[in-house]
């Protein structure tokens, strides 16, 4: 039986509640064995004012969210390799280093829509089984009627979970951050501690 495992990726500036949430969710509905809480480089569309955080700061959260968790683990595997980061690339060399593990990949529905304009987007859909978020019901029909465009297109394997998660986004976390205001409960104890002892997103990056 091969081992299930699942990838939530991003740039986690800052990673929060509701993406463990997430992890931990689709971790127990999908019986994986752990989930690898991928930190990204700066990707491509994350461009305009906002600089994001430097690297460094984003895997030391979410290494410490992830610490006291059966599940969750910090993977700085995309941090590691030089030049642009695929999810393509990413998800092929996981494969051809553990042939025997079968790959979750967890997006949201936003991400879902356009993932067949990826990059090798063939590669990313024949390498993994897809597994969007969906926060509520109003999206189904069509989250259906892609899943089923990306079946008969490119044999994709999909299962979605529908959960909705807490209510807090980075944007937020950020925002209340430079206004002041206190983030408890929106992130762990640690990550909160971590931004607070760092001064992070007190000017929330902005380039002059």
């Amino acid at each position: 039986m091969k081992k299930r495992i699942g990838i939530l990726g991003g740039t986690f500036d800052p990673v929060h509640n509701a993406h463990l949430y997430i992890a931990e969710q689709a971790a127990k509905k999908l019986r994986l064995r752990e989930v690898l809480m991928m930190v990204s480089k700066t990707p491509a569309y994350k461009t305009g004012s906002r600089v994001i955080t430097p690297e460094e700061h984003r895997a030391t959260m979410v290494r410490l969210a992830c610490e006291g968790s059966k599940k969750l683990v910090f993977s700085d595997f995309e941090l590691r390799r030089e030049g642009n980061t695929y999810t393509a690339d990413t998800l092929r060399i996981l494969k051809e280093n553990a042939p025997d593990t079968e790959i979750f990949f967890m997006l949201g529905y936003d991400s879902l829509s356009w993932v067949d304009r990826w990059y090798h987007a063939e590669e990313v859909l024949k390498n993994c089984v897809l597994v969007p978020f969906i926060r509520g019901w109003d999206t189904e029909e069509k989250m259906r009627e892609k899943i089923r465009e990306l079946e008969e297109n490119f044999g994709a394997r999909i299962r979605p979970v529908y959960q909705i998660p807490p209510d807090v986004s980075s944007t937020k976390i950020r925002t209340l951050v430079r206004e002041g205001k206190s983030i408890r409960g929106l992130v762990p104890e640690k990550v909160e501690q971590y931004i607070l002892d760092n001064r992070l997103y007190l000017d929330d990056g902005e380039d002059a």
